[in-house]
This record gives C-alpha cells, sequence and structure tokens, in this order.
C-alpha cells in the first residue's frame, strides 16, 4: 500500500526476557508427550511452518539438560530439607545418617508409535510427610525419569 518495507518487534530484542518461540514450542511438545511428528501435523493444519526434525532434537536436548538440571537441584533441596528434618526430630541411625522415609511410586505408557514401547510421557513422585504435611519433593513427565530411574 505504501510500497515500503520495514520490521515491527514487539518485543525488546536486547532484553534477556525475551522467550524463544522454538524453546517454547517444544518445551510445550514434550511436556505433552507428543513428538516432533504430532507437532509437524498440528501446525501443518494451521498452515504454520516449522523448523526440522533434526533443529527439534538439538533443541529438545537443550530442554531435556535444563529439566535435569532443574530437576536435580530441586531434588538435593527436597534431600536437605529431609535431612534437617530428620536432624531436628532425632531421626539418626547409629552410624550417624539421619532416617528419611520415602515413599515413591510411578507409571510409564506403553503406547508405542513405532518407538518398541518406549513413550515419551510419564510420571513419578516423591511425596514425604513431614510434620504432619505432605509435600511432594519431586515430580515430571519426560524421558528424564527413564534416564533418572535406568530405563534406557
Amino acid at each position: 500500500m505504501c510500497n515500503k518495507d520495514f520490521i515491527v518487534k514487539s518485543e525488546d530484542p536486547t532484553s534477556k526476557n525475551n522467550i524463544d518461540a522454538n524453546l517454547a514450542a517444544v518445551t510445550g511438545i514434550t511436556s505433552a508427550g507428543i513428538g516432533w511428528s504430532q507437532f509437524q501435523e498440528i501446525t501443518a493444519c494451521m498452515d504454520v511452518p516449522v523448523f526440522t526434525e533434526k533443529t527439534y532434537g538439538k533443541i529438545q536436548d537443550l530442554v531435556y539438560e535444563k529439566w535435569e538440571e532443574t530437576a536435580i537441584e530441586s531434588t538435593e533441596k527436597a534431600a536437605k530439607r529431609e535431612r534437617d528434618a530428620a536432624i531436628a526430630e532425632g531421626r539418626i541411625s547409629k552410624e550417624g545418617i539421619p532416617i528419611i522415609d520415602v515413599y515413591a511410586d510411578g507409571c510409564w505408557s506403553s503406547r508405542s508409535y513405532g518407538n518398541n514401547y518406549r513413550a515419551l510421557s510419564g510420571a513419578a513422585l516423591l511425596p514425604r510427610m513431614c510434620s504432619g504435611r505432605e509435600e511432594a519433593s519431586f515430580g515430571t513427565r519426560t524421558r528424564l525419569l527413564q534416564k533418572l530411574y535406568g530405563f534406557i
């Protein structure tokens, strides 16, 4: 109409608070328990182009790394809280090791999609009981669980 090309920015390109759309997409895909093929089908229905499967794999590796870092950090904090609570309550072994009760439960779906019955989603929960309140110490649903619990 005005015969001019220009770029419209909705975010400050120098800000560190910007969310990478590809990273957000892969995080959502992984959280939903689907993969690149299903993502491609969904976006094709909306006529939205997507990145390649190779790019998806690289971004998914980054997502897994960040999730693993977060899970380890969260688990270490929860373990320290449990250790401190056990010491405060006098639950210590003869060897001086704090005694911590752990209740665990988990599941993994067996749908295949041609992947030898290794679905992308599952769940694990390690709740704790302390001072009469229940709190979940760790829970997620990704292939990370397979790695953490030795399934792969």
